[in-house]
């Protein structure tokens, strides 16, 4: 059985502390789903915002995800 999995992250080249990122997650609930033509919202992505972002910081993953953290400058 799959788990969730606590990971480190460090953005190089950034100093300062980011109010916020957006967070992009699309999970399936097994290693074999995919969305296809006929059912294109099989896992569909989801946003949140996380606050607090420093130049190191850790997530949780979920199993059988992808995960986008995206930061904007000026933020």
């Amino acid at each position: 059985m799959a788990k969730k999995q606590i990971i480190n992250i460090k953005v190089n080249g950034i100093t300062k502390n980011f109010a916020e990122a957006k967070l992009i997650v699309v999970k399936g609930d097994q290693p074999c789903d995919t969305n296809t033509l006929g059912n294109p919202e099989k896992i569909p992505p989801q946003t949140s915002v996380i606050k607090n972002i420093k130049p190191l910081f850790a997530r949780i993953l979920e199993p059988y995800s992808v995960t986008i953290i995206e930061l904007k400058p000026g933020n």
